[in-house]
């Protein structure tokens, strides 16, 4: 569940680019 939540975050706000 949780990969999948960051995987959302990645892609919206660039993976703490």
């Amino acid at each position: 569940m949780f990969v999948i939540i960051y995987n959302i975050y990645c892609y919206v706000s660039g993976c703490f680019s």
